[in-house]
Formats: C-alpha cells, structure tokens, sequence
C-alpha cells in the first residue's frame, strides 16, 4: 500500500520507531521482536549504535547552547 506520506517509505518509518524505541532504552531482546529479527541481529545492534550517536549528538548540541 501506499502511505501518501512524501519522503516516507514503510522502511523508513520501521526505521524511525526502532530508533526511537531504542533510544528509550528498549532492551535489545525486544528490538529483535519488534522488527522481527534474530536476538543476535547485526541490524538490531546498528539500531543501538545509531540511537546512542543521535542521543551524543543532541547531548553535545544542548551543551553547546548552554555555553
């Protein structure tokens, strides 16, 4: 089907919420659920290696406006 959504796929939302749900602190174990992957998954590891670089970022971008 199509989401009528420009610029968003059913991937790239997926991708969104994973993210997210990681960057909650979500255990692995359920990222693997929630995306249906194995609980080893290469790609569930790259989802907390991404959360944690996007959680840096906006961590170095609040301190930088403080300062």
């Amino acid at each position: 089907r199509e989401l009528k959504i420009i610029g968003a796929s059913a991937y790239s939302i997926r991708h969104s919420a994973t993210t997210e749900l990681a960057k909650l602190g979500i255990p692995e174990r359920d990222l693997a659920t929630f995306t249906h992957h194995s609980q080893n998954s290469r790609t569930v590891q790259q989802y907390y290696i991404f959360a944690s670089s996007t959680r840096a970022n906006e961590i170095s971008r609040t301190i930088s406006y403080l300062h």
